[in-house]
């Protein structure tokens, strides 16, 4: 009997404290205190010429806000939680020869602000070939008899009977029915009659969507692919190029080549070589599997409305100094080098042409590379 008392006086307390701990409180979590300082997760930012994201993570006592943000870098916000967020730096592509770079400040209330960098690689810059000594004349003697295919890809609806379809070329819209479609029988007659070349002159016109793309109808670059693929698999050089998409004075939009309205308005001069840069890269990246039976031809018959007779284009070097000259050409140049098709000889294989018509039925073959002439030959 003393030792079931002695017992329970044992088991009483020990009931007792472990109630007691049982009932306790959890220690309360710390605190977290705040930063005395901007910290950064890294504090330099590389990106290839393609550009990309990274992730940037601050640590600061209040939301930081950024300074010095460079126009080709966009950031992305996050959640400002516990003192912390976390940044996405986007960079653009970048398009330019030259390298970029910037410093950016992060700013928040109390402490003193830090900066990081952020740099980008240049465009690869093409490298311009070493020119033949006499270029022209065998890409002449390689043409040798040609045929013009005029009124088919060149032929678009205008005139008071276009209706809705004005401004859309259609290989049907100047030719009277389906049976004069191109097909491969067409090109092989062609060759059977001794001709060893073919020019098809394409208008691209309402085809080409609006800025800042510029995309192309995917169904009529696919028709002129095709239609360019039966003349080669016929054993004819092809020429295209961009035909009735110059302007003579018209007041219509969808003819967008015009040099006089470029040489009169700087932010016109620079929409229409945005979109023979768009147009051609467009064109070039289409056909960068083609190798030298391809020609690409700039421009058609480009004037001021004047068709030669104005008083600038009495000098002719004034009058394509006004779209064609340097700048202009190399808006082509730029995308025949970035297609990265080469030919047999090194050199980037889509050249540049311009055929200049002459009142004496002759036409000028100029070669240019990139702002370069070569030369230019009578054929």
């Amino acid at each position: 009997m003393k030792l079931f008392r002695l017992l329970t006086l044992f088991a009483i307390p020990a009931l007792l404290s472990g109630c007691q701990e049982n009932n306790s409180e959890p220690a309360p979590a710390p605190v977290e205190k705040a930063p005395t300082a901007i910290t950064l997760s890294q504090g330099s930012f590389s990106f290839s010429k393609e550009g990309g994201e990274a992730s940037l993570t601050v640590k600061a006592p209040f939301r930081p806000s950024f300074s010095g943000t460079p126009s080709w870098i966009t950031v992305k916000d996050g959640t400002f939680d516990k003192y912390q967020i976390t940044y996405t730096l986007v960079a653009a592509a970048n398009t330019t020869y030259e390298a970029r770079s910037a410093t950016v400040a992060l700013k928040a209330t109390g402490v003193s602000e830090v900066t990081f960098t952020i740099s980008q690689e240049a465009a690869e810059k093409p490298v311009d070939p070493t020119p033949g000594t006499e270029v022209n004349q065998a890409i002449i003697d390689a043409m040798g008899l040609g045929w013009n295919m005029g009124n088919h890809f060149d032929g678009f609806y205008n005139g008071s009977w276009a209706g809705e379809k004005e401004g859309y070329p259609d290989e049907l819209a100047w030719q009277p029915d389906k049976s004069h479609l191109a097909t491969q029988a067409t090109f092989d007659g062609v060759k059977a009659l001794g001709f060893t070349s073919v020019r098809i002159p394409i208008s691209w016109l309402k085809m080409i969507g609006s800025a800042p793309d510029f995309t192309i109808n995917e169904a009529w670059m696919n028709r002129i692919y095709e239609v360019a693929g039966f003349a080669h698999k016929a054993g004819l050089m092809v020429i295209i190029n961009t035909h009735h998409d110059e302007n003579h004075g018209v007041s219509n939009t969808y003819q967008w080549l015009d040099i006089l309205g470029a040489s009169n308005s700087s932010a016109k001069n620079e929409a229409i070589k945005a979109e023979i840069k768009a147009v051609w890269t467009q064109i070039a990246n289409k056909f960068k599997d083609c190798e030298d039976w391809l020609i690409m031809e700039s421009f058609n018959e480009l004037n001021d409305g004047g068709w030669g007779w104005s008083t600038d284009f009495r000098n002719p070097l004034a009058g394509c100094s006004h779209l064609c000259g340097q700048s202009g050409i190399r808006k082509i140049c730029d995308p025949a080098h970035g297609s990265g098709k080469k030919d047999h000889a090194g050199r980037p294989f889509l050249r540049s042409f311009r055929l200049h018509h002459r009142r004496e039925a002759v036409f000028r073959l100029g070669t240019y590379r990139c702002g370069r002439q070569e030369g230019q030959r009578r054929g």
